[in-house]
Order: C-alpha cells, then sequence, then structure tokens
C-alpha cells in the first residue's frame, strides 16, 4: 500500500510540475513575468501563442480580462478551459493545429 501512495504523488508531483511548465511557457510567450502572475494577470486582455505544442489551456483563471487568445500550432485537444474566460473572451483564434471532432467549447 505504501508504494502506492508514494506512486500516486510522484504522478500528481509529476502533472504539477508539467502544468507550472506549460503555464510558464504561456507567460514567457506574452512577456509575463510568471511571479507576478496573480496580481498583475488582470492587466492582459490579449494572450497568443506560437508553435509551441502546448497540450493544455491553463492558468486563464489569471486573466480575468482576457479578450483574445490566439493558438498557432498547439496541440490542445480540450477547450473546455475557456469557460475560466467565456464572460470576456470576445475573440478565439486556433489556427495550424489539430482539433478532434466531437470537441465542445462549453
Amino acid at each position: 500500500m505504501i508504494v502506492a501512495t508514494s506512486q500516486v504523488a510522484n504522478t500528481v508531483a509529476n502533472l504539477k510540475s508539467r502544468y507550472y511548465k506549460y503555464l510558464e511557457t504561456l507567460c514567457n510567450s506574452n512577456g509575463i513575468d510568471i511571479g507576478n502572475l496573480k496580481s498583475s494577470g488582470s492587466e492582459y486582455e490579449e494572450l497568443e501563442m506560437f508553435f509551441g505544442g502546448l497540450p493544455v489551456l491553463i492558468g486563464l483563471k489569471y486573466f480575468d480580462h482576457l479578450r483574445v487568445l490566439r493558438l498557432f500550432g498547439q496541440d490542445i485537444l480540450n477547450l473546455k478551459p475557456l469557460v475560466e474566460v467565456s464572460a470576456t473572451l470576445e475573440e478565439l483564434w486556433i489556427c495550424e493545429g489539430p482539433l478532434k471532432v466531437g470537441f465542445y467549447l462549453f
């Protein structure tokens, strides 16, 4: 039982580490200091990601005034996190990336 608990803890830690790297990539691509994201995220109205192979949308909740999101060449398969910015999002670009039939925006 201890081995299973340890494996779960390692899996969770690895997932958090990967998600942090994805968020860091999004921030770096937009000139945002990830250390100040919680306090400055609401200042940003536009975000872009170009050809990074980003598999998930993470951290959109920090951008509560986001109006424009441009995703070029990303590998995002789940758009459900867009719910976090659906109240303010006016423009969504998804270009040159795979989309599976049957996905749901909201």
